[in-house]
């Protein structure tokens, strides 16, 4: 995963890619997870901080960084919120106060930074339910905040979904591979339909207490990849062929929350013309 946050400032984080196997009875390598960085637009890179954990970090500033660090077995969801304050050399954990009947699901988007407190939204499930696709109806946004600088957390709220579908697109580790931009809403699809949404989809800003439908019936007859918002109405999304890979996508975008789609980079319009 690759980040910048101003020309001359990024990093590469590195993930051991033999941890898929691992055993989750033994402890982490000491290089799970290899940071490295560059101050001079990316002429030179040097390693900063090698870590003992599966970590997807997301840099806010030169010096700051947030991110999510998954306990054994690898590729599950996290339980650890990981801070840097010295881009990247060290790093401070603290556990998620997740409920003992919950599960969560996915990764989270990045923290929600203001003044004087941070906040994180997770996708969950019960943690008996089935499936991850809340078609069980347990389906819930938790709401995790922290008024002492990410040094410890708690619970704020527990949304229930009303609605049924997948958490996808950009509320997974696809936000933090990307580094999208904070705001980033929750997004729903049609479980039979992930990881692609081909006719729409549903996002929330608000946690789930409401929720906007956004149509892709003006795109072509694709699919909906990954989806990026500046706000509600402002969206620009990657199309795919049905079944296909990000790769070779075309971009479109919307200014009226999906009623209408603009081609983008040469794109094809759509309705196709005759």
């Amino acid at each position: 995963a690759l980040q910048f946050v101003d020309a001359s400032h990024g990093w590469i984080t590195i993930l051991r890619a033999d941890l898929v196997a691992f055993d989750a009875s033994k402890a982490y390598p000491a290089d799970a997870t290899t940071i490295l960085a560059t101050t001079d637009g990316g002429t030179t890179w040097s390693v900063v901080s090698t870590i003992a954990a599966y970590v997807m970090p997301h840099f806010v500033s030169t010096t700051e960084a947030w991110g999510y660090s998954a306990a054994p077995p690898p590729w599950t969801s996290p339980n650890s919120v990981v801070h840097s304050t010295d881009g990247g050399r060290t790093w401070s954990t603290s556990l998620l106060p997740i409920p003992d009947d919950r599960r969560v699901i996915g990764w989270p988007s990045p923290p929600a930074i203001s003044t004087g407190s941070v906040g994180i939204r997770l996708p969950s499930v019960n943690k008996n339910s089935p499936a991850d696709d809340g078609s069980s109806g347990s389906l819930a946004i938790l709401t995790i905040v922290s008024s002492d600088d990410g040094r410890t957390w708690r619970l704020d709220a527990t949304m229930p979904v009303a609605v049924s579908g997948s958490i996808n697109i950009n509320t997974e580790a696809t936000t933090m591979i990307l580094h999208l931009p904070a705001g980033q809403p929750i997004v729903l699809v049609d479980p039979s339909a992930w990881p692609h949404a081909p006719t729409g989809f549903q996002a929330t800003f608000d946690g789930g207490a409401t929720w906007t439908a956004y149509s892709t019936r003006g795109l072509p007859g694709m699919a909906v990849a990954l989806a990026e918002w500046t706000s509600a109405d402002d969206a620009w999304v990657v199309t795919v062929p049905e079944g296909g890979v990000v790769v070779g996508g075309q971009l479109y975008a919307t200014q009226d929350a999906g009623k209408t789609w603009k081609p983008l980079l040469g794109a094809p319009a759509w309705p196709a013309s005759p």
